[in-house]
């Protein structure tokens, strides 16, 4: 039996305040998420190769390194974070890498750069990723669509 108060009968009413909490919560990690995962896939050609020529490029563990191509500024983006293609840029993506390799040494480093981009500037990035300690570095590459017959 419900007790009478000044104005009626009491009402049972759900607190929903702490599930609100808990939305803005899931709202604000799956926007972070998106960022991030969005950081490293920037919208660029990659050079094709015939399927089966190339290995499934690992999914944890992982440094990938973007060559911009020139119409967005030129230079490298690794996650959220963007370096000069100058002296003083590369030294610095260097730096970055041996710190990350330094803090995970079976971290891989992969390299992303558009298919027009000059063997040039491709060459250089991939030295610095090199002095940064990097024992290896693999290129990401996409298949050729509809295979061999083209």
């Amino acid at each position: 039996m419900a007790r009478v108060f000044g104005s009626g009968p009491a009402e049972v009413r759900p607190n929903m305040t702490p599930m609100v909490d808990v939305v803005f919560l899931l709202i604000v990690f799956f926007v972070l998420v998106a960022q991030i995962t969005s950081a490293e896939r920037l919208r660029m050609a990659l050079p094709e190769v015939e399927p089966g020529q190339s290995v499934d490029a690992p999914r944890d563990k992982r440094m990938i390194v973007n060559v911009l191509p020139l119409d967005d500024g030129a230079g490298v983006r690794v996650g959220t974070r963007s370096f000069d293609e100058t002296d003083d840029g590369l030294a610095d993506l260097s730096e970055a890498i041996a710190i990350a390799l330094a803090r995970d040494e079976n971290l891989r480093v992969l390299v992303r750069a558009p298919r027009w981009a000059s063997y040039e500037r491709v060459h250089r990035i991939m030295k610095a990723c090199a002095a940064g300690g990097s024992p290896a570095l693999d290129l990401i590459v996409q298949p050729i669509e509809g295979g061999a017959d083209g």
